[in-house]
């Protein structure tokens, strides 16, 4: 039997959510895809082909995800305010508001909107020392 390798995915045994690009992608640079041509990440990519499927199997791509204000909230909160925000994308509007989320770092670093928490608390796992503001800006 021939290995899998990208040039061989047996579809049918992947979910039809898991056939795509992105996961694949990040995934590749999460394990240590080399930056560089096209070639050098094909060839990196067969080699490491059984860790990147495993892996991706369990990502998923959600691009309408309020959630993704508690990465930007750390940079929003370097920025001298006010501060707009314009959204394009398929979230509704969802992540135009994020000072009327609250936000949990690392499992313990709370940041509340202005007026006190939120029914929305939006969890976000860290490393390193991140710039989380004191208050949503």
């Amino acid at each position: 039997m021939a290995p899998r390798t990208p040039g061989r995915i047996d579809r049918a045994r992947l979910p039809a959510r898991s056939i795509r690009l992105l996961p694949v992608t990040s995934v590749s640079i999460d394990l240590g895809a080399p930056a560089g041509s096209y070639a050098s990440f094909r060839e990196w990519l067969i080699a490491h082909w059984q860790g990147v499927e495993e892996l991706a199997l369990t990502r998923t791509t959600q691009t309408n995800e309020a959630g993704r204000a508690a990465a930007l909230l750390p940079v929003l909160g370097l920025l001298p305010g006010p501060l707009s925000l314009i959204e394009v994308g398929a979230s509704a509007g969802l992540c135009l508001y994020p000072d009327r989320y609250s936000y949990l770092y690392g499992g313990h670093r709370s940041v509340h909107p202005t007026g006190g928490p939120s029914p929305v608390l939006l969890h976000c796992k860290t490393t390193g020392e991140p710039p989380i503001p004191d208050e949503v800006p």
